[in-house]
């Protein structure tokens, strides 16, 4: 079977970051803005393959075997490729609102679940329907209005691939696919905070050795 090579560095990435500012209030991307004067966001969204440190958005489906070390017949070792899940570097900001301070301000605001959904990307072939996914955050995520925080977090998972494989999933032509992430929590108040963004990746068999 044709093995496809991965893409690393920045031209295997994709991030598609969307607006996290777009409703003030509520339970909008800003959480409780309107009253808290806090607004969160989603700087960027990294596609990584970090058992082999890459910064990739191309998704091994399948592990495989590497070809043997050593010379001759019956000499050195046949290894495997490091496989797991792909994961996502996800880097957040927030700021204060126009015109507010902190106090009276809100001056962080707290993530706890986070969530993906994966549909259908026009930048590539279209694969069979990948269920979503909700979960708690490995670690509780609080972003302050000092600077930026970043965190490595589970973009597809062991199962995902094998589903995929099991759908009929194509190895070769690798099928592509928009993640939108979506982060649920609070402000320093308590009112409601939820911010998306998105990102693309392209699932496939991939060389690693």
């Amino acid at each position: 079977m044709r093995r496809l090579s991965i893409m690393g560095g920045l031209l295997g990435i994709a991030m598609l970051v969307a607006s996290s500012c777009g409703d003030i209030g509520g339970s909008g991307q800003c959480g409780g803005a309107e009253s808290s004067g806090i607004c969160a966001s989603i700087v960027s969204i990294v596609p990584t393959d970090t058992l082999n440190g890459v910064t990739t958005s191309d998704v091994d489906a399948t592990q495989d075997p590497c070809t043997a070390t050593g010379t001759g017949t019956g000499t050195g070792s046949a290894t495997v490729e490091k496989w797991g899940e792909h994961a996502a570097i996800v880097t957040f900001s927030a700021n204060l609102l126009p015109g507010v301070t902190a106090p009276p301000a809100a001056s962080f605001v707290t993530f706890n679940q986070y969530s993906i959904v994966y549909t259908a990307s026009p930048a590539g072939t279209a694969g069979p329907p990948m269920a979503s996914f909700t979960g708690g955050a490995p670690t509780t995520i609080t972003v302050t209005t000092t600077g930026t925080v970043t965190v490595t977090l589970t973009l597809v998972s062991i199962a995902q691939k094998k589903a995929y494989v099991a759908a009929g999933g194509s190895l070769t032509t690798p099928s592509a696919y928009t993640a939108t992430l979506t982060f649920t929590g609070t402000d320093e108040f308590g009112k409601s905070v939820s911010i998306q963004g998105e990102t693309q990746f392209f699932i496939g068999n991939y060389a690693t050795c």
